[in-house]
């Protein structure tokens, strides 16, 4: 596994080094600097394309983080499911409400 790489000119790839080697990735159709990313229960954010990940908002409780998605005409609203819930952001993953406790497979 060579974690996560991106490219600025559609040929030569560069490891993102902000983040872990397992990380799930989203990126924000609005807004093409906002990138999105976690792994574990960790949650973090791009605002530079990319080029590096910062830790962002809590998911409180969840120790799992299984999909990221982000609204596709909506900058910015991003849903996290997790072992603990969906959650959402209207703010980039600044911070996000439990939406609901109640999750199955």
């Amino acid at each position: 596994n060579q974690g996560v790489r991106r490219s600025q000119t559609q040929g030569t790839f560069a490891a993102v080094s902000s983040l872990p080697n397992n990380a799930l990735i989203a990126s924000d159709k609005r807004d093409n600097t906002a990138f999105y990313a976690a792994s574990g229960s960790t949650f973090y954010r791009s605002t530079n394309s990319a080029t590096s990940f910062s830790t962002a908002g809590t998911l409180s409780g969840a120790t799992v983080i299984r999909d990221i998605a982000v609204h596709p005409q909506v900058a910015g609203d991003v849903w996290v499911s997790t072992d603990a819930g969906i959650f959402h952001s209207t703010n980039g993953g600044t911070s996000f409400t439990l939406v609901s406790s109640t999750v199955t497979n």
